[in-house]
């Protein structure tokens, strides 16, 4: 291992961090660095480049704060208020970043579609059984429940009552009769 350069590692750090890399990951690159993954400062962007495509979890917003921010943001049924605070959190680059692993554009009006690299261990996503949910499974293509979801809803209310049914709803932060899910 090289002798400790502590003005590079933290030139290394900082160019992976204007590229958009987790905080978390940020030490990833300089032990790269001491792992001969690049050798110059010069191959620093390549390198970064690289990590985009081998190691998205670097970039991801996969178990960050932003993760559920970014989901309700430019999910199935977006919300601007949330779009706006996460271009707050993040800045504009790494927001136009997300939305384009959406597949849609920071000022597009549309929802997209949640990216594989995204793990939907959201709030929600744990209560795939929950039909007040926005688990992709219970929404159509416009962010709507669909037919199933709805389903299910009235069986539950059914089932269990009113009051024990919106109980549920609430749980992940919508209410009985909602046509899609609220945005937490």
């Amino acid at each position: 291992m090289p002798a400790p350069n502590f003005a590079l590692e933290g030139r290394i750090k900082q160019a992976a961090a204007d590229a958009g890399a987790l905080e978390s990951a940020l030490d990833d690159f300089v032990l790269d660095y001491h792992a001969y993954r690049f050798t110059s400062e010069a191959e620093l962007p390549k390198w970064i480049e690289q990590c985009r495509t081998e190691k998205p979890h670097r970039f991801a917003i996969a178990g960050s704060d932003e993760q559920q921010l970014a989901i309700d943001a430019f999910g199935p049924a977006p919300n601007f208020t949330k779009r706006a605070e996460l271009v707050r959190k993040v800045g504009e680059a790494r927001a136009a970043e997300i939305a384009a692993s959406f597949g849609v554009t920071l000022g597009s009006t549309k929802g997209g579609t949640i990216p594989a690299h995204i793990k939907t261990d959201n709030k929600d996503s744990g209560k795939v059984d929950n039909p007040w949910s926005s688990h992709p499974d219970n929404l159509d293509k416009f962010g709507k429940y669909n037919a199933t979801a709805i389903g299910k809803q009235a069986r539950l209310v059914r089932a269990i009552g009113e009051a024990k049914a919106a109980g549920i709803a609430k749980a992940v932060g919508s209410k009985l009769g909602d046509v899609r899910p609220r945005a937490a």
